[in-house]
């Protein structure tokens, strides 16, 4: 844990890690050391010392530690107070006497005699360290008189975030910078008028290489300096570094520690893996990094410990502070040992360990990144090609060029990455591969398309996916070489995907295959139904309804609970199914439903749970085509009618179950709903059962119920040309049972009772559609929704509100169910208890009006608002509190355009 002074008082941030640990949709160098740019402001304010001073000695530390000691003469005390003497300025990185070195990325060297303006803080040994590292050191040059202060960050890279202003850098006039800090300091902040002109940035000590063609590649080795120690290896200097470990069959094992990376998923231990993998695949080198598991070493730069590992979260306070928007993320690098060893006949400096550490709250850089695990596999396998000794490339598609690629790539190797790690490891005698062919494209899911390809080399390292939207080509990722397909799901719906291939090694890159393409679709997966209702029909069958809102299903699925999980009936239902009935029921249980569409992309959300029981065995009511059974079928319930306007036709209503408490009664057809009857369980109120029935006819009809466990018969007669429902609370009552009968419900989220042994499998679903006729009408722009109820071919677009006079005038808004284009219903407390049925005609062909009837089932107050969307014109009807009638209006709203024929009369609701 870090000491409380060095997190609140001095933060800093290191940041070695070369690769570009991630921002966004930004362009961020991938150097060895990864930054976030911090502003002079910032960075003045953060050091509690500031000094111009002159290098005395540049000397190893005494107690043998992987660091560079600089005794300083302080010139000019800036800011702060400082012990007498000559400060010691501590820098993590260099040669020791023996000659081990450890090379940290970004680190920067001073010689004897430089001067430099340091940003530094105290360390409990009582050396100083830079704060922020590189960022912190400034050297300086005179010219024409003038000194010049000028960071080297030619081994770091800058991570951009979005939404940040990128503070301003370049060469600063020495004297005019001081006297701004000193002015800061004090209180008198002023724009910053100390930058000079650009001139051409540093370059790091690395080399790069020709190809055997001539062309130089544009990859580069890390080399060592020539300076003597601690600056260098002397006299050996001059050489990259490689492992050797490689070439006799060996491996490079890493380990990570245990405490793992906040802001990755389960540690990063996997990412780190890929990562590994990304420079193990090539065929044409015997690169074998090993992930070895955790560790709980926690020396990492400070001393070898012969045990490769990345640290998380900074366990030694290497860098200061914590990370919280700018400065350093990480340090790390390769330690290897000054003597020289020849590889095909060229010497290099043999690598004996590395080590990466990561800053604390590193996890909030990650929280930008569109993806924290691809960002992190590109970042780790940047970092492991520095300790293979790769230095930054000049190819920007390279994984080791000095920028980050935010284009989610990952642990994607190029062509130059793949000649660096040739000319280090492999053979120098390869020659590019033969192109591939035939490249073919899928579309598997909304967020799947499948590549394949004929490969026709067979000296490839990788191959090279790309791939355009809108612009030019770029990677997606890169592929092993025995690989001929690749799965790309970072695809989004609506846009046109563009591919091309080619095979890749050290030697260079074949031609691409022909281009690919394909779009994937606007809208993938179907919309999720709702509004589902269940209605118990017999002692093994429910039925179940709901409404589809989705165009381009391929059909629907039941679910069913059971066990306390959601479980899928194995039967497909087809496209535009909305109702079916379940067959195989135990008796007397309670069962929950959901339904989901789906197509070839996927599938739905699940619609609302639904609920009912199945009856009992010995149930009296029996569902059929003229009788509907309520409250787990203790009520029987039938309609006559008689047609006072066709010479007083009689005939059975046909019944429609809705849910456990209510049904629907059609005369002539399916679409043309004229009766809505419920039943509600009053009985913890009044000892009663109540009965409510809303009309959308004015025929006369009588209603029939009976309760099958008292005998009783209740009959409700509505006389010809009403139109008025009714509410009886005192309908029926258990006065004649010696026991009351139990009628319950179960919650959605509980197993049912019943339902812990169900053998799903052995349900039978049966699909039943209604036939509905082409609407001569004009259409319209009504949009259904959860509140808005759309009829007549979207023409008619109805809402209610309500207000409860009875519980402090509470108000609310109906919830819409489309039952078929002519009608629907709306619930204002609960799903299963309908309050409110509306219905739409057509009656233009004879009135050149639409008919609009709504029976009510109800007493509450509500205001139903009615718009007709080709006209735009609105009706509103009004329920004043304790009425329950309904009401016909034959005159709604005006059709344009048409004639009603002559001497034809206006007959009632039901023509």
């Amino acid at each position: 844990m870090k000491d409380s002074l060095s997190r609140n008082v001095w933060p800093w941030r290191a940041a070695a890690f070369s690769m570009a640990l991630v921002c966004m949709l930004c362009t961020t160098t991938a150097s060895a050391t990864v930054f976030v740019p911090i502003g002079d402001g910032e960075l003045a304010d953060r050091s509690p010392l500031i000094i111009e001073a002159k290098i005395l000695a540049v000397e190893s530390p005494p107690d043998h530690s992987s660091a560079t000691d600089y005794l300083v003469e302080v010139r000019r005390l800036i800011k702060g107070q400082l012990p007498d003497g000559n400060p010691v300025i501590r820098i993590p990185g260099g040669v020791r006497e023996d000659g081990l070195g450890l090379h940290i990325w970004g680190a920067p060297k001073f010689r004897q005699g430089d001067s430099a303006l340091l940003f530094i803080r105290p360390r409990p040994d009582g050396t100083f360290a830079l704060v922020q590292l590189m960022l912190g050191a400034f050297h300086l040059e005179t010219e024409d008189d003038t000194t010049i202060a000028t960071r080297d960050l030619s081994e770091a890279h800058p991570v951009v975030i979005p939404g940040k202003s990128v503070p301003a850098d370049g060469r600063r006039d020495l004297n005019k910078f001081v006297s701004w800090i000193q002015g800061r300091a004090r209180g008198h902040g002023r724009a910053p008028d100390y930058f000079l002109p650009a001139t051409e940035p540093s370059t790091s000590e690395s080399r790069s290489r020709s190809n055997a063609t001539g062309v130089p590649d544009k990859f580069f080795t890390l080399v060592t300096s020539t300076d003597p120690p601690p600056l260098g290896c002397g006299s050996t200097g001059g050489h990259s570094v490689r492992w050797f470990d490689f070439d006799t069959g060996g491996n490079v094992g890493w380990r990570t520690h245990f405490s793992g990376q906040p802001g990755l998923d389960n540690g990063g231990f996997t990412l780190f893996q890929n990562a590994q993998e990304a420079w193990n695949r090539d065929p044409n080198t015997p690169i074998a990094n090993t992930y070895l598991g955790l560790t709980a070493t926690t020396n990492g730069l400070q001393r070898i410990d012969n045990v490769n590992a990345i640290l998380f979260d900074d366990p030694n306070d290497e860098i200061a502070g914590t990370f919280d928007g700018s400065g350093l993320l990480a340090l790390g690098g390769p330690r290897f040992d000054c003597s020289l060893t020849s590889y095909e006949g060229e010497e290099f400096h043999p690598v004996i360990e590395a080590d990466i550490v990561t800053q604390d709250g590193l996890e909030l850089f990650f929280a930008v990144t569109p993806d924290p695990s691809k960002a992190a596999e590109q970042l780790f396998a940047h970092e492991l090609g520095h300790t293979l000794g790769m230095a930054h490339s000049s190819d920007f598609e390279a994984l080791m060029f000095a920028e980050y690629h935010p284009d989610l790539r990952g642990a994607a190797l190029d062509t130059d990455d793949l000649a660096g790690a040739l000319y280090l490891y492999g053979p120098r005698d390869l020659s590019p591969p033969e192109p591939p062919t035939d490249l073919t494209i899928e579309l598997l899911a909304a967020d799947g398309i499948q590549l394949e390809w004929q490969d026709n080399s067979d000296n490839e390292s990788v191959f090279r996916i790309e791939r355009r939207q809108t612009a030019g080509f770029s990677l997606v990722t890169t592929v092993n070489a025995d690989s001929a397909s690749f799965l790309d799901t970072n695809v989004v719906p609506g846009m046109l995907y563009t591919y091309r291939v080619r095979a890749q090694n050290g030697a260079g890159s074949s031609a691409y295959t022909m281009e690919a393409g394909i779009p994937t679709p606007e809208d993938p997966n179907p919309a999720a139904p709702s509004n589902l209702r269940a209605a118990p029909l017999s002692s093994e069958e429910i039925r179940l309804t709901w409404q589809d809102n989705s165009n381009n299903e391929s059909g629907f699925v039941a679910e069913i609970l059971v066990n306390g999980g959601w479980v899928v009936i194995p039967t497909e239902l087809a496209a535009d199914t909305d109702k079916v009935i379940i067959r195989g029921l135990p008796a007397a249980s309670a069962f929950a439903f959901r339904i989901r569409a789906f197509n070839n992309f996927g599938e739905s959300t699940p619609s609302n749970p639904a609920q009912a029981s199945t009856f009992d065995i010995n149930t009296e009511c029996t569902v059929s085509a003229s009788e509907l059974c309520l409250l787990d079928g203790r009520f029987r319930v039938s309609v006559e009618y008689r047609n006072q306007h066709d010479d007083r036709a009689e005939g059975d209503a046909v019944a429609v179950p809705s849910t456990n408490e209510s049904g629907l009664f059609w005369f002539f057809g399916p679409e043309n709903v004229e009766l809505i009857v419920k039943l509600l369980d009053g009985r913890d109120y009044n000892e009663h059962f109540w009965v409510f029935y809303g009309a959308l006819s004015d025929l006369e009809y009588w209603i029939t119920i009976t309760d099958t466990q008292t005998g009783v018969v209740q009959t409700y007669h509505n006389p010809p040309g009403e139109i008025c429902g009714l509410a009886d609370t005192l309908a029926f009552s258990d006065s004649l049972l010696s026991t009351a009968s139990t009628i319950g419900a179960i919650s959605a989220n509980e197993p049912a009772p019943r339902s812990n042994s169900l053998e799903v499998s052995s349900l039978i679903v049966d699909s039943l559609v209604d036939g509905s006729a082409e609407l001569p009408i004009e259409s319209g722009t009504c949009t259904p929704g959860p509140e808005n109820l759309c009829l007549l071919g979207n023409r008619l677009s109805v809402q209610v509100q309500w207000r409860n006079p009875m519980n402090d005038g509470a108000e609310g808004v109906g919830q819409a169910i489309v039952d078929t284009d002519n009608s629907g219903f709306f619930w204002f407390f609960n799903i299963e208890n309908t309050e409110l049925v509306i219905k739409a005609l057509d009656g233009g062909g004879l009135n050149n009006h639409l008919w609009i009837f709504y029976g009510a089932l109800t007493d509450l107050e509500f205001w139903i608002s009615i718009t007709d969307t080709v006209t735009g014109t609105q009706r509103v009807y009004y329920n004043p509190p304790g009425e329950v009638c309904g009401r016909a209006d034959l005159e709604a709203f005006v059709l344009e355009g048409l004639e009603v024929p002559p001497g034809v009369p206006v007959p009632g609701a039901s023509q």
